[in-house]
């Protein structure tokens, strides 16, 4: 299992999921199936804008390059290989 942080402020959701994703499965992002074939990506970035209190955290699953990906709007990402 691979975990990362990333910054609303400085990167969009979808751009640190292929990152992310990139990263646990050792491969460049190019290489990866574009995210927009998996995932509505405007929807994506929208959904985990900032937390708010108000809003709650939310959280996005979804399996993306032969990985399950969760996605929370506090900034972390969990990417588990399917084949573990």
């Amino acid at each position: 299992m691979y975990r990362a942080l990333y910054d609303h402020d400085r990167t969009e959701t979808s751009t640190a999921v292929i990152s992310t994703v990139a990263e646990a499965a050792d491969t460049d992002p190019i290489d990866m199936e574009p995210l927009h074939n998996t995932v509505d990506i405007d929807a994506l970035d929208a959904l985990l804008s900032p937390h708010s209190a108000r809003n709650g955290d939310r959280h996005i699953s979804f399996r993306y390059h032969d990985h399950d990906v969760t996605v929370s709007s506090y900034g972390g990402i969990t990417v588990q290989s399917t084949s573990d």
